[in-house]
């Protein structure tokens, strides 16, 4: 019975009461398992919007500038690597929207089918996000 006295006398006191509730709402607030589904999905809403270049943005270069920029059989300016189509990408956007008519145009004589308009506003996001890797 001491032990009974004792947990009405120290803990059902109103104020130690109501901080317990308190912190059983915040932590189930906390850890609950819809408000970590929400952040996850705001997360992933985040990523969605970036582009990267190991993600978007080497598979259209690799698609559209081989294999004139390319090592095995290039015989240009390479784009085979991120620092060097991070540091051509004001150049590679400036002639890829060119008139496809233009001497400067690429793909140069159209060896390879010109960029989409999708494939030229990835360039140009990747380019404002900061070129991210």
């Amino acid at each position: 019975m001491k032990t009974h006295f004792y947990f009405q006398r120290n803990i059902l006191r109103p104020g130690i009461l109501q901080w317990m509730v308190l912190f059983s709402i915040f932590f189930s607030l906390t850890y609950c398992s819809s408000s970590k589904k929400m952040a996850g999905e705001q997360q992933l809403t985040n990523t969605e919007t970036s582009v990267r270049y190991t993600e978007d943005i080497q598979f259209v270069i690799g698609k559209k500038c081989t294999p004139c920029h390319f090592p095995e059989r290039g015989r240009v300016k390479f784009l085979d690597t991120y620092q060097a189509v991070k540091n051509n990408a004001d150049e590679i956007l400036r002639r890829v929207q060119l008139d496809s008519t233009h001497e400067e145009f690429m793909p140069f004589k159209n060896k390879r089918p010109a960029l989409t308009q999708e494939e030229i506003a990835l360039l140009e996001n990747w380019v404002q996000e900061g070129k991210p890797r």
